[in-house]
């Protein structure tokens, strides 16, 4: 098959339905990395004239579960740290300045105004951050500097709300004393690209490496972690159980991996592990376990340890979407597909029933949420939005948004109905966990697994298990609170940048 690897790609696409096996993936992500090294200087400045926003909406529910706050018309940020250090003069050489995102600043301040503070304080002793927490920011970056056109390098977590994230969680009102982490597992299939260029920023010079570079400048705590690395020691810890401190600092472990683990016993199902998380040591010399807690030498302390997982809202071609719930692949190992799952086809089978599998209705990554770690928070990057595929979009829409939830099913429903929905021309539906599709049925199963992990502590959503309409369900609209504002408009500003 001949031409660019982009046409290779959707040759190969078309002739499976729409979605490459791990091999394609493999070349084509090779192919396509050695040719963004000579691409034009003039993609790296494209798109930088913002769009008209969605019309978003808002509601409140009867049964009400969940809140969903939103955040749109997001002015594009001023500042640029594609140095690596804040730079020398103007405006932009103050870290009130460098730092600040106007969108970031308006949903922390949206949270708090309805009830979820980001900060844990005295005041607020249900905040999501405390003063001395060491926070692992989830991002999407299997796939960055990937894609082509419009969707060149908008296919891994936007730079400028990741460093406005990290400023917030330094300026915590008691004074920051921990840590911030930003890390992400690309699997086997990639690879972290912390410098990849054209990143997702106004200015795509600005890398994650460079975001997090210029936060250590200033003598901050902020650093980068590589769990890619870690799918090369896989810790096998048996059966899941109460205690779990197999292959753990508990039990003697000190090497970073991932711990791998199989279903409880006697549940009928122990078999190949399929649960993982990672554990591993920062650059500030803490010892991570991700189920369990930071680590001080004695005994594990869970609530010092705080995960935001932070995607970008895209098109996904296998699971229709890629938001909140499906980010949590890059939480899990990948590794040794064949032994652990059966295959590439079939871990993607017990992920969302991508091809059948047994037990039916896995929800690999429900599973994980209720029985590992779930995430204290998510943030949703729909600042520039995907539209073609997750891994090599030639197509990205500006939306100027910015969403958050602590239940990724709601945050999902929303995001994936009211801004990536309208985008697709072929299939829409197929990208809405509101309506009948692809997207809603790997959403419900997780969902459902979720739940069932959970058990009493279940506090998300509950997708009908017998809806699959052509419009959302009024009833489960319902069990959610969406709050919508406006960066321009909904709150105080100086100097266009939002006050807390």
């Amino acid at each position: 098959m001949g031409g660019s690897p982009k046409k290779r790609m959707t040759e190969t696409l078309r002739q499976r339905g729409g979605c490459p096996n791990r091999r394609d993936f493999l070349k084509t992500c090779a192919a396509l990395a050695a040719g963004a090294a000579v691409e034009p200087a003039a993609a790296l400045t494209f798109g930088k004239t913002a769009s008209a926003a969605p019309a978003l909406p808002s509601w409140t529910g009867e049964s009400a579960v969940s809140d969903v706050f939103v955040v749109n018309n997001i002015p594009a940020p001023t500042c640029s740290l594609a140095s690596g250090v804040l730079p020398g003069t103007g405006a932009c050489s103050t870290a009130q300045m460098a730092f600040r995102d106007a969108g970031v600043e308006t949903l922390i301040n949206l949270m708090r105004t309805r009830g979820t503070p980001f900060y844990r304080t005295a005041d607020h002793p249900a905040g999501v951050v405390p003063a001395d927490a060491v926070v692992i920011l989830k991002i999407n970056n299997q796939w960055g500097g990937c894609g082509s056109g419009t969707g060149y390098g908008r296919l891994s977590t936007n730079t400028d709300l990741l460093k406005g994230v990290i400023w917030k969680i330094l300026q915590h009102p008691d004074g920051f004393s921990g840590e911030v982490v930003v890390a992400d597992n690309a699997q086997p299939i990639s690879s972290n690209q912390w410098g990849a260029i054209p990143a997702n920023a106004e200015d795509q010079n600005q890398t994650y490496d460079a975001v997090v570079q210029a936060f250590v400048s200033q003598g901050h705590p902020v650093s980068l972690a590589d769990w890619t690395a870690l799918n090369a020691n896989l810790i096998d810890a048996g059966a899941i159980d109460a205690a779990g401190y197999a292959g753990e600092y508990a039990s003697g472990d000190v090497s970073d991996g991932y711990v791998i683990l199989g279903e409880p016993a006697g549940s009928g199902a122990v078999g190949p592990r399929r649960l993982s998380y990672p554990k591993f040591q920062t650059q500030a010399g803490n010892r991570i376990s991700l189920r369990h807690g930071l680590w001080n030498g004695a005994a594990y302390d869970a609530d010092r340890v705080r995960l935001i997982n932070f995607p970008v809202l895209k098109k996904h071609c296998m699971a229709g979407c890629t938001a909140a719930w499906k980010n949590l692949v890059g939480f899990i190992s990948c590794a040794e597909e064949a032994s652990r799952f059966g295959g590439w086809d079939e871990m993607h089978g017990f992920f969302w029933d991508y091809v059948p599998v047994t037990p039916a209705s896995y929800g690999l990554l429900g599973r994980q949420m209720g029985a590992v770690r779930n995430p204290d928070l998510h943030i949703l990057d729909a600042i520039w939005v995907a539209t073609q595929d997750n891994f090599s979009s030639d197509a990205a829409v500006r939306l100027n948004a910015l969403l958050a939830s602590r239940d990724p099913f709601a945050l999902d429903w929303y995001a994936s109905e009211y801004l990536l929905r309208p985008l697709i021309a072929d299939n829409p539906w197929d990208v809405s966990a509101a309506r009948g599709g692809i997207f809603r049925t790997a959403t419900r199963i997780n969902q459902k697994a979720a739940q069932s992990a959970f058990g009493s502590g279940y506090s998300f959503i509950d997708l009908d298990a017998g809806y699959d309409g052509s419009t959302p369900s009024e009833a489960e609209k319902n069990q959610m609170n969406v709050h919508v504002v406006s960066s321009v408009t909904g709150l105080p500003a100086v100097n266009g940048l939002l006050l807390e």
